[in-house]
């Protein structure tokens, strides 16, 4: 996972990027009494706290602020600013959805998934039916479940997948754990997850349902195409989730 430059992985929650952007207004009216050039700083990070505030802030707005500040220099506080708004408008709204998945040797298969330069390769064994977990909950998530879960298992430890749903937007979270937990027997499917998950989280992600459904149908699309349903078997040892992927395929033309 990329988290270079100290980055917020995942993106700046509202809570989080109050807490910035009221420093940020002090700074620069404490600033503003000896470099007048500062007020910019002060209308924008005033603008943002104005936005944080707001029900329903606009994404067109905080792009606009974002323009603004790259058409600034001053400094460490103009590059938290920047920095800072970029990462709570990706909290906020999501990013470009990337994901891929393939089969890398029989019984082991390896995903990709990405979000604005934040990237992770989760694995998985044939111990868990990984692909027909995984699909089954994207599908819980557009079909309006609000929290969702599936287990890809290794030999040993396991990656949870926590689809957690919000109105329009999904925060996803790939969280590591070193030894096998107790779960539902069926874990070919996907769950609901208690409250309080342990464990190592190595991505989080936001992006709206129709993305990830429409990031994941193309995967399998890809897949098909690269191994086809009997060499999928073959490599995986289980067959193909054929009813998932029919059902993705109408799911997300529900939402296209």
């Amino acid at each position: 996972m990329k988290e270079s430059d100290g980055a917020w992985v995942g993106g700046l929650d509202d809570e989080g990027a109050r807490e910035l952007a009221v420093d940020l207004l002090r700074y620069f009216e404490a600033a503003n009494a000896l470099m007048p050039e500062k007020v910019e700083g002060i209308s924008i990070a005033s603008a943002w706290l104005s936005m944080l505030d707001s029900s329903e802030p606009s994404h067109a707005a905080a792009a606009t602020l974002q323009e603004r500040i790259t058409q600034h220099s001053g400094g460490s506080a103009w590059h938290e600013l920047q920095r800072g708004l970029a990462a709570w408008t990706r909290w906020r709204w999501g990013g470009p959805f990337e994901f891929e998945y393939k089969l890398t040797g029989s019984g082991w298969s390896e995903a990709y998934i990405g979000q604005a330069g934040q990237w992770l390769r989760p694995t998985a064994s044939y111990l868990t039916d990984a692909l027909r977990a995984f699909v089954s909950a994207v599908i819980a998530v557009l079909q309006g479940h609000e929290r969702v879960a599936c287990i890809w298992e290794e030999e040993p430890g396991e990656f949870l997948w926590l689809f957690e749903r919000e109105r329009d937007l999904v925060d996803l979270k790939v969280i590591w754990r070193s030894g096998w937990s107790a779960q539902p027997s069926d874990l070919d499917q996907w769950f609901t997850p208690p409250e309080n998950v342990v464990g190592d989280l190595k991505l989080r992600l936001r992006s709206s349902p129709a993305a990830i459904g429409r990031g994941v149908l193309v995967a399998l699309d890809r897949l098909l195409s690269d191994v086809g349903r009997t060499g999928y078997e073959q490599s995986w040892g289980k067959p193909f989730p054929e009813a998932q992927y029919q059902q993705l395929r109408r799911l997300v033309g529900k939402h296209d």
